[in-house]
C-alpha cells in the first residue's frame, strides 16, 4: 500500500462517486483509506475529527461525500456541506469543504483544511471538484484555513466567481528537529529566554519542582481537560467574553474527540505544574510527528513576572521533543508570546467567494454600502470589517458565527 507522503502516477480515466450524507456522522470506509495515503492529510481530516464534528454539528447541514478514483484506488475525495445562512437579514446558500466554524454553537477553527489528495494529484482534484460545483446551485463558497500551496488557490481560479475574499492568519511553529539535541531555550531571544527561566526559579522557590504530567488513559485526559476548561472560561470571563467551553457543544465534541483519537494517542492534554501547584495545560493533536497545538487553559498570575504560559509551551515542547516528534505548531493567530517562542511560521488562508450572478452582485453591492457607512462612523475612516464578524464568541445562526479555539489568546 502506498504510504504517507509517497510519491505516485495514475494514468487512468478519474471517476467521480458521490454519496448523500442522510444524517449519517459515520464517515465512509474509503475515507479512512484515503486519509492513510493522502499527501496533505492534517488532523482534521481524520476519521475521528469528522465523525465527531459530524455527531455535534451535522444536524445543521445537507451534504455528501465525493471520491475520486482512478481504477478501484481513491485519489482525492472530501464532505461538502450545504445550508442556508442569513447575513444582515439576505439569504445566502453557501458551500463549504469538510468542516466549518460557521455553526450555531462554538465550533472550532478548522486550519489545514480542504479536500484529500495523493501526492500528485492536486491539480487534478481541483479541475474535478470545480466542475462538480459548478454543476450545483449556491451563491458563497466558504474556505477555511488552507495553504497557499494546497488546493485553494486551484479551485477557486476555476470556479465562475464575482467576488473573493481573503484573511490571510500567520501559524507559527517550531521545527523540532533542529533543537533535538539542544536546549530549545538557548535559541530564543535572551529576553524571551530570561522570562521563562525567571517564570520557572520562581515557581520552584514558592511551590516545587517544575514539571509537566502526560494522561495515562482517555478518562485522564478529559479530565485535565475539563480543569482547563475552567482555567480557560476564567480567563476568558475576567474580560468580559465568553469562554469557548462555555459552549455545550464545543465541550461534547471534544470529549468524543479525545476518545476517538486515544488509541492512536492522536490527542493529548499535558498538565504543567509545580509541586503540586497546577500552572496549567496544554490540550494538542498529535499526527505524523506534527503537534497541532490547539488549545491552553493557564492560572491567572497578579504578579505579572509570572508567565504560565510561556513556561507551559516550553515545558511542551521539551516533552515533545524528547519523544522524538518533528515540529510543535502553534496554529494560526498572531500575538506575542507566539512571535517570541516560534521564528518560523506559514501563512493559512480563510476565504470567502460568491458567485457570477444577479443575486451576488446585490449582496456585495449591500456589503460595501454598509462597509462605507461603518467606515464614517468609525474614528479615522477606517474600512473595517462588520463588528459581529469579528466577534470572539458563538454567533447565531443569521450572522457568520465567529469560533473561538482560544489559543490566539493564551495569557502568557
Amino acid at each position: 500500500m502506498q504510504r504517507y507522503g509517497e510519491p505516485v502516477a495514475y494514468e487512468q480515466e478519474i471517476t467521480q462517486n458521490v454519496t448523500p450524507l442522510n444524517g449519517s456522522s459515520v464517515p465512509p470506509a474509503w475515507w479512512s483509506d484515503l486519509f492513510e495515503r493522502a499527501s496533505n492529510a492534517s488532523i482534521l481530516h481524520a476519521p475521528a475529527w469528522m465523525q465527531s464534528w459530524l455527531e455535534t454539528y451535522g444536524h445543521e447541514f445537507d451534504g455528501f461525500w465525493v471520491h475520486w478514483d482512478a481504477g478501484r484506488m481513491q485519489v482525492g475525495g472530501c464532505l461538502i456541506l450545504q445550508r442556508t445562512v442569513w447575513h444582515h437579514r439576505c439569504p445566502m446558500s453557501t458551500v463549504y469543504l469538510n468542516t466549518t466554524e460557521e455553526t450555531s454553537d462554538g465550533s472550532p477553527h478548522m486550519e489545514y483544511n480542504g479536500p484529500l489528495y495523493v501526492q500528485g494529484m492536486r491539480d487534478v482534484i481541483a479541475e474535478k471538484l470545480a466542475a462538480l460545483l459548478v454543476a450545483k446551485r449556491w451563491t458563497r463558497l466558504v474556505l477555511t484555513g488552507y495553504e497557499e500551496s494546497a488546493i485553494g488557490p486551484a479551485l477557486l481560479g476555476k470556479l465562475p466567481l464575482l467576488d473573493t475574499e481573503h484573511e490571510p492568519r500567520l501559524s507559527r511553529y517550531i521545527d523540532l528537529t533542529a533543537i533535538a539535541n539542544n536546549d530549545y531555550e538557548a535559541t530564543l531571544s535572551s529576553k524571551t529566554r530570561s522570562q521563562i527561566r525567571r517564570s520557572r526559579h520562581m515557581y520552584e522557590a514558592a511551590y516545587g519542582p517544575v514539571t509537566i504530567d502526560a494522561p495515562a488513559d482517555a478518562e485522564e485526559a478529559i479530565a485535565f481537560l475539563t480543569e482547563l476548561a475552567k482555567l480557560h472560561n476564567a480567563t476568558w470571563q475576567s474580560r468580559g467574553i465568553k469562554g469557548a467551553f462555555e459552549c455545550t457543544a464545543f465541550t461534547e465534541f471534544h470529549h468524543h474527540l479525545i476518545r476517538r483519537l486515544w488509541p492512536h494517542r492522536g490527542a493529548e492534554v499535558l498538565r504543567a505544574r509545580a509541586g503540586e501547584r497546577v500552572i496549567g495545560y496544554v490540550y494538542s493533536f498529535l499526527l505524523h510527528g506534527k503537534v497541532y497545538c490547539f488549545q491552553t487553559g493557564l492560572v491567572q498570575e497578579p504578579d505579572k513576572n509570572l508567565k504560565p504560559g510561556m513556561l507551559a509551551h516550553a515545558l511542551a515542547i521539551r516533552h515533545y521533543c524528547e519523544r522524538g516528534l518533528r515540529e510543535y505548531d502553534f496554529l494560526a493567530g498572531e500575538v506575542r508570546y507566539k512571535r517570541s517562542m516560534a521564528k518560523s511560521y506559514r501563512t493559512l488562508l480563510w476565504s470567502t467567494a460568491f458567485r457570477q450572478g444577479a443575486y451576488s452582485r446585490l449582496l456585495l453591492l449591500a456589503r460595501d454600502l454598509r462597509r462605507k457607512f461603518n467606515a464614517l462612523r468609525r474614528p479615522g475612516g477606517t474600512d473595517a470589517e462588520d463588528d459581529e464578524e469579528r466577534a470572539p464568541a458563538a454567533q447565531p445562526a443569521d450572522v457568520r458565527p465567529v469560533s473561538t479555539t482560544g489559543a490566539v489568546a493564551d495569557a502568557e
